[in-house]
């Protein structure tokens, strides 16, 4: 699989989308900056009274549970119902998901109301999203003893959206294929914000990017999860009782030769794609 990223950017610096997000206050700065140096054009909208209406406007709306308030889910919840009505893609930050069980739950909370596009977070927090016992320390990611790619697998299929688990290497799954992404570095975890920033990002790329590559783009992913629950299927193929949606193509600002890593020899059989970056246009 071949992703033309510059064309994609082009097409960030072309449209213009507008990013509505609903954000971590600490690193808000951070993520509009990152937005708009891509060229897309970010908004925070926080207060009840708007969300809905600012989301009807957007393509595409970011989610980000960092600095979390029982007001700030009620909106966040307004907001995504408002994105769902409009079919744009929601990417929702599990950030500090494992931390505590107040995080826990509004998380699920979100995601049982929301039909999310993306769901990113650190190692742990997604863990903890997928059902595992494990604790994150605060915001930063644990350590886990889980395989990261099945685990990004089971959640992926449980949920019908990508999951992407950063770190000093990325995971980009859905629940067929998988892309390891080796841009990272140990560093990062001394910058407050670059979590917070790759979610935004995300939310700028998937703005422009559709969800071509899997089967029943008619279907919503809510009533995918649905025809699942009730074992009745919409659209491709059944893996036992299971539907198994068509791969979902990566829409990454630089894409590199994705490797099998040793630590993931005990998951399903993946099905690692080679991704390369365009030469730059004049």
């Amino acid at each position: 699989m071949i992703l033309d990223a510059a064309e994609v950017l082009e097409r960030v610096r072309r449209d213009k989308p507008l990013v509505c997000h609903l954000t971590n206050f600490v690193t808000i700065y951070d993520c509009a900056n990152i937005v708009k140096v891509f060229g897309a054009s970010p908004v925070m909208a926080h207060a009840r009274e708007e969300v809905a209406d600012m989301a009807k406007i957007a393509s595409s709306l970011v989610l980000n549970i960092g600095t979390l308030t029982t007001e700030f889910v009620e909106a966040m919840l307004l907001a995504g119902i408002s994105a769902n009505e409009k079919k744009i893609p929601v990417v929702l930050d599990v950030c500090g998901a494992g931390a505590t069980r107040f995080r826990d739950d509004k998380c699920q909370e979100i995601l049982d109301a929301v039909e999310v596009s993306i769901i990113k977070g650190n190692s742990s927090e997604v863990a903890r999203i997928a059902g595992e016992d494990v604790k994150t320390r605060g915001v930063d990611a644990a350590d886990i003893e889980s395989n990261l790619l099945g685990v990004a697998h089971s959640l992926a299929g449980e949920r019908g959206c990508t999951v992407v688990i950063t770190g000093k290497d990325d995971i980009v799954a859905d629940m067929k294929r998988a892309i390891w992404v080796h841009n990272g570095h140990p560093m990062m975890a001394n910058v407050v914000g670059t979590g917070c920033m790759a979610t935004s990002v995300i939310g700028t790329f998937a703005a422009v990017e559709a969800d071509r590559d899997r089967g029943g783009d008619d279907l919503r992913r809510g009533e995918l999860r649905r025809a699942r629950q009730r074992r009745e299927p919409r659209n491709g193929r059944l893996q036992g009782n299971r539907r198994v949606p068509r791969a979902r193509r990566a829409t990454a600002h630089e894409c590199v030769e994705a490797r099998a890593d040793p630590r993931l020899s005990l998951a399903q059989p993946p099905f690692w794609s080679r991704c390369r970056v365009p030469p730059r246009r004049p």
